[in-house]
């Protein structure tokens, strides 16, 4: 008889190494593993309480990062006098919806 306990999501909470922060594609795979498994429906409610729990933990833990990535992105832009100079992300696009893309360059 086999007693091998059901696959663990890994905890990507935590890491060997105090202080290091999980690579937010881990957060990401793990985010989208709990959603799939909630999708099923086939959770006893226990268990997908504690997963939608995971879920919104991770939820946050991505949009840490991805508000930390925006403050370092830098957009390299011409001044007036034409000299080039490198603008915050934020400051440049405040509007996330208004970045310009290829076509519009």
């Amino acid at each position: 008889m086999d007693n091998q306990k059901p696959d663990k999501e890994p905890d990507v909470g935590k890491s060997a190494s105090e202080g290091a922060e999980p690579a937010f594609e881990l957060v990401l795979t793990e985010l989208e593993e709990i959603v799939e498994r909630l999708e099923t429906g086939q959770q006893p409610l226990t268990e997908s309480l504690a997963a939608f729990e995971r879920g919104i933990e991770l939820a946050r833990i991505a949009e840490e990062r991805l508000d930390k990535a925006e403050e370092r992105i830098e957009v390299l832009v011409k001044g007036a006098s034409g000299e080039l100079g490198v603008r915050p992300f934020a400051e440049q696009y405040p509007d996330v919806d208004s970045v310009p893309t290829d076509d519009d360059l």
